[in-house]
Formats: C-alpha cells, structure tokens, sequence
C-alpha cells in the first residue's frame, strides 16, 4: 500500500474473514478521482491486524492517534513512517546518516521481490496500483537475465528434432 492509503485505512475497509484490504487512494494525478483496489492480506498480517484491533481502543482508523479517534498529525506519521528501521538489526550503519530508509523504500522493495521471484507483472501491477507502462518499467531493470531466458525459450525445434534432420 502507499504511505497515504495506510494513514486513511479504515477497520471498514479491513476484511478479516475474507483475507483482504480495500486500498482507497487519490494519487497527485488524479487528485479529483479516488479509486479502490483489494489487496490480499498475508496470514501473518491478517493475524497482527487481529491482535492490533484487539489491542487498540475501536476507533474508525486503523493507526490513529488519541484513542484510535483522530488521524495522526503529520509529524507524528512522518516519525512512524520515516526510518522505522532505526536501532534495528536490519539498519545499515552509517554514523554520517546516509541510508535513509523509509516507507517507500519497503514498498519498492516489495515489488522488487517480487518481480525477482518472477511473479507476473500483472499481479505485481495489481497489488502495487500500478497504473502505467513507465511505473511497470522500474522493477524490469532487475531482470536482465530473465528476457535473455524469454527469447532463448523459443524454439523453432518441434518434439525435440530440428528441421534440418
């Protein structure tokens, strides 16, 4: 999910028994349109999802701020979704400050993961929100190997004879 669609999440767009999200997003582009996508929840999330509403007071937001009533401030979101990897041992170590992870790095990550485990575009597209040719281009880049792999499966050979025998 984008940053944005996961600070406007909703315990209404949250389906546990169905193992989904509903992703609301306007995106800079196309500020007037909202549009809706699902996304099919991992167990593991669907179980934290589970444990986080039970914990928490039941407010319309799934991360909120005062009692699960009001939407965190941006300072607030920018503290949680700004290095959150921090004093992990996932962090890189840099006393000069220089790798600065945050949110979107986990999501292009993600995509990037994907793609490496060669799932196709389409879903990768699909659980993304990608929308055009040039945002599905930026995770091809990691796979020069795999369009070698395309043009070498073809084969002119019919049940393993060539032609010319």
């Amino acid at each position: 999910m984008r940053r944005g669609e996961v600070l406007r999440l909703r315990w209404l767009d949250v389906d546990l028994e169905r193992s989904y999200i509903t992703a609301w997003s306007r995106k800079q582009s196309r500020e007037k349109t909202e549009t809706k996508r699902q996304i099919d929840l991992h167990a593991e999330l669907q179980q934290h999802l589970l444990e986080w509403r039970n914990r928490t007071a039941r407010g319309q937001l799934v991360i909120s701020d005062n009692g699960g009533r009001d939407p965190l401030s941006p300072d607030l979101a920018n503290r949680f979704f700004w290095q959150p990897m921090r004093h992990t041992s996932w962090c890189l170590k840099s006393s000069k400050n220089w790798f600065k992870i945050g949110f979107h790095t986990y999501r292009h990550s993600f995509a990037s993961n994907l793609a490496a485990r060669g799932v196709d575009q389409r879903i990768i597209d699909e659980f993304m929100g990608h929308q055009t040719q040039q945002m599905r281009q930026r995770y091809r880049h990691l796979f020069p190997k795999a369009k070698r792999w395309a043009i070498e499966c073809f084969s002119f050979v019919i049940s393993g004879e060539r032609e010319d025998e």
